[in-house]
């Protein structure tokens, strides 16, 4: 969806600046004649249906707490009170441009984010709508340089507090599958008596790197009294999916309501994957993982855990015919790997943007993306492929993509792809009218 921009810059006796800087509007405002709420309105902004919330402008000074503003299509000029507005440094973003966190501001009802937290090589992502939350994956690399949990830790305590309303609750809490690298925060979730979760699913497997960690959090929702427990299994999930009050307990009464749905989970009898390198793809847990997919409005996510070909093939079959999959955000599958993405999962979404989950390369050791060469190139060629890949942009920017283990070459990517590894922490500003915001977080 191409949306126009409206671009308000305000009007400064100085004729030249160091830097440009930009204005949000957070409030409905008025701009005024003059600098006075006496005076003869301009125009009214109503933010809950404006398809822009940043505005450019030359910095100048305030008079009675007053921004002279000038509307360049229009060339109209006006006043806009203090209280209505948020500075920000930097230029204005364009399209699909990552914006400074500084542009983080309280959600509203027709909004929901993503936060694609950077714990190295591995997965946590945090859902965030007006009137709930929900945690899939916990991480997480952990090394010499790096831990995981702490980078976890640190941002979700940060979300709670800024998100006070929502009482440090988690209405849902997903293990995609057990493997370390997407459990390994679950025990600091489990132990962290600030956060309270109602509702917890995974897959039901007890196998695996981090099978220790899921079994604790099967074991620990069953006994607790409070928390509901389900373990998503394939043939619980039918051709529109599998949803109920575990899988969505996000109830917005007020805006938009979300709808999330399980496609994939485990599966209880081998349906003829074969082997890989002499192990059964049956046994792997990464293809068993809880593929979840989140309607929002206009926009639709869908996040697929580790699940490789096999698995991925499998998914694809069974949506053949339905629009299930077709999404505008996609939640790259193993972290980058080539083995996580295929050409036919590309054509059957069409997605927008792609965010990756893995680590900085520049640390070389075990268990890290240097390790495994992630991003892999054949699954960021099959992203910015021109026919089947991400249709929206970026800021170009030159990255090292992985094209083995171990073997990196730097590359410029200007397709709506982001990766932790590249970006740090990444939130995706969304708009149930379609609009996508990437904001960047260090």
């Amino acid at each position: 969806m191409k949306i126009m921009r409206l671009f308000i810059i305000l009007v400064c006796a100085l004729t030249t600046f160091a830097q440009a800087d930009y204005v949000e509007i957070v409030k409905n405002a008025h701009i005024y004649a003059n600098p006075d709420r006496k005076s003869k309105k301009i125009q009214s902004i109503e933010i809950e249906n404006s398809t822009d919330l940043y505005f450019l402008l030359a910095l100048s000074e305030q008079t009675k707490g007053y921004y002279l503003i000038r509307n360049p299509a229009t060339n109209m000029k006006g006043w806009i009170y203090k209280s209505n507005i948020r500075l920000h440094k930097g230029d204005l973003p364009g399209d699909n441009q990552v914006i400074p966190d500084a542009a983080i501001r309280p959600l509203r009802d027709n909004e929901m984010r993503a936060h694609i937290i950077n714990v190295g090589q591995g997965s946590a992502t945090l859902l965030e709508f007006s009137c709930g939350s929900v945690l899939i994956d916990t991480g997480g690399e952990k090394n010499a340089d790096f831990d995981s949990n702490i980078k976890l830790s640190d941002y979700v305590n940060s979300f709670y507090s800024n998100r006070r309303d929502l009482e440090n609750t988690l209405d849902l809490f997903i293990l995609s599958h057990p493997h370390i690298d997407h459990t390994r925060g679950a025990k600091w979730i489990q132990e962290n008596e600030n956060i309270q979760v109602l509702n917890y699913v995974d897959n039901g497997q007890d196998v695996g790197s981090g099978g220790k960690q899921q079994v604790n959090w099967q074991k620990y929702s069953k006994a607790s009294g409070s928390i509901n427990y389900e373990a998503v299994t394939l043939d619980m999930i039918g051709n529109d999916g599998f949803t109920d009050g575990v899988v969505d307990p996000i109830n917005c009464e007020s805006g938009v309501d979300p709808v999330i749905k399980v496609l994939w989970g485990k599966l209880d009898n081998d349906p003829g994957w074969g082997n890989e390198r002499g192990t059964a793809r049956f046994e792997n847990p990464n293809n068993h993982s809880v593929a979840v997919k989140v309607e929002f409005g206009d926009v639709s996510l869908l996040l697929i855990g580790d699940m490789e070909h096999s698995a991925i093939q499998s998914m694809v079959e069974k949506y053949h015919g339905t629009n299930l999959l077709d999404v505008d955000i996609y939640f790259v599958g193993h972290h980058g790997s080539k083995n996580g993405t295929s050409d036919e999962l590309m054509q059957a979404m069409t997605p927008r943007i792609a965010v990756i989950s893995s680590g900085d390369p520049s640390r070389e050791t075990v268990w890290t993306a240097w390790k495994y060469g992630h991003p892999n190139k054949i699954a960021i060629d099959m992203l910015r492929d021109p026919e089947f890949g991400v249709s929206d942009t970026r800021t170009p920017i030159e990255v090292p993509i992985g094209t083995r283990a171990e073997s990196f070459q730097l590359e410029t990517i200007d397709s709506a792809i982001y990766n932790t590894g590249w970006d740090g922490n990444i939130i995706l500003q969304i708009n149930s009218n379609g609009r996508i915001v990437p904001i960047k977080q260090h």
